[in-house]
């Protein structure tokens, strides 16, 4: 159902037919919401800072595929870290759709992909065969931490998360899956240049709240123009 797959098990819509797996679920629902609460507050807690244009990265992350992928790009490319909310995340699979039908378009642009999922790098992997670009499972968010990537109460406080939830829920044909880290994680983007430095960066205020293909591709043209390796 909708509702599960944000993390809210919907009871019976049938009057009268209050059953004992919708005791489960309204029992499921609060352990989760409880997580999610936890999540929360444990970010706000120990609030990280968050990066800022102009500073530099220089890390080497293991992929899923057990692949390096070190930032700087060694080849010269912009390198775009998303940060995505859980593998099966409905919201996170509209977004990524859209990513993924205009792979070749991001791969002229001169862009390296590299997307975290706060899920085991297994349950990763499975996801990870439908998509063309690196990823990497950080289930203890470690990497979110380090990059002041959050989770909020605001992650539900747009239409648009909603809408794209629908969406999501009928690619994944209802084939929904939640996670420990709870439904209230913030997607982040951070682009990258060649040299370690971050050009652009953006933390979503909600659950749909990322850089469309459209604005990645602009942010890489200005950056490639602004380094002289465009043609006008």
């Amino acid at each position: 159902t909708f509702e599960q797959s944000l993390g809210f098990p919907a009871l019976s819509v049938v009057p009268g037919q209050f059953l004992i797996k919708d005791a489960a679920s309204l029992g499921l629902s609060l352990l989760l919401l409880g997580e999610g609460l936890k999540q929360y507050v444990l970010g706000a807690r120990n609030k990280t800072k968050k990066i800022q244009i102009g500073d530099r990265i220089e890390q080497t992350f293991l992929t899923v595929a057990n692949k390096p992928i070190p930032i700087p790009n060694k080849h010269g490319r912009l390198t775009h870290m998303q940060f995505r909310r859980w593998e099966g995340c409905p919201i996170c699979h509209t977004h990524l759709g859209e990513f993924r039908s205009r792979a070749n378009e991001i791969e002229k642009a001169g862009i390296q992909e590299l997307i975290f999922f706060h899920s085991k790098p297994e349950e990763v992997a499975e996801f990870q065969h439908d998509m063309p670009f690196d990823m990497v499972g950080d289930p203890d968010k470690r990497f979110y931490r380090e990059f002041g990537v959050e989770a909020s109460l605001s992650a539900f406080s747009s239409p648009t998360v909603f809408l794209a939830a629908i969406k999501g829920m009928a690619a994944l044909s209802m084939n929904l899956k939640m996670t420990k880290n709870g439904p209230l994680g913030l997607p982040a983007d951070i682009l990258v240049g060649p040299d370690g430095r971050v050009v652009a960066v953006k933390y979503g205020e909600h659950a749909y709240d990322q850089w469309s293909v459209e604005q990645l591709l602009a942010l890489a043209q200005s950056e490639l123009f602004r380094r002289g390796t465009l043609a006008a």
